[in-house]
């Protein structure tokens, strides 16, 4: 079975902003950035389509999806509470100190911590795997990231030293109790 994660395209938000699970639009971009997605998929496309349910996931979904999306509230970005829509360098230093030694640990105040984001993800991808079927993610960086830590045995920190780009396509190819990232940031 193979599992193709691809992450939503280029936001319109100011760089350097935090934002997580708030639902921010994309960028004028869009159309653009849906013509690159397209054409880095091969026919035919799994049948099986889930999304994030942030708009700038399910648009994506819906432009290329060939029929019905599943919405799934796990592939939200992370909750980064009373940080969210803030630019980070507006945030309080110690706290954001705090929270980038250990991104598993403590969560921005009224957010979510990263093992939290860990655990939806891996819930995700572990209910994909027993279905034994082929689908498509449209989801996040943060929970791409949160399935390599899954399956490669990273922790949240080493994973990002591994870029996951806007409109990127990730595959992964379960065959047994092998999985394999056939391709990453493509």
């Amino acid at each position: 079975m193979e599992l193709i994660y691809i992450r939503h395209t280029a936001v319109g938000v100011p760089p350097g902003t935090c934002y997580g699970i708030s639902d921010i639009p994309l960028a004028e971009t869009f159309p653009q950035d849906l013509e690159s997605v397209r054409g880095k998929l091969v026919d035919p496309l799994p049948a099986r389509w889930y999304s994030s349910p942030s708009s700038r996931c399910r648009l994506l979904a819906e432009a290329l999806a060939p029929g019905d999306i599943e919405i799934d509230d796990r592939l939200t970005e992370m909750n980064f509470g009373e940080w969210e829509s803030l630019p980070w360098k507006e945030l309080p230093r110690d706290q954001v100190t705090r929270w980038s030694q250990n991104l598993e640990g403590p969560a921005a105040p009224r957010g979510e911590t990263g093992q939290q984001l860990i655990d939806r993800n891996v819930a995700f991808f572990e209910a994909l795997k027993a279905s034994d079927e082929d689908a498509v993610v449209v989801t996040h960086s943060g929970c791409v990231h949160a399935v390599m830590c899954h399956v490669l045995g990273f922790n949240l920190a080493a994973s990002y030293r591994i870029d996951i780009d806007f409109g990127s396509i990730t595959r992964i190819l379960i065959q047994g109790k092998s999985i394999r990232f056939t391709a990453i940031n493509a």
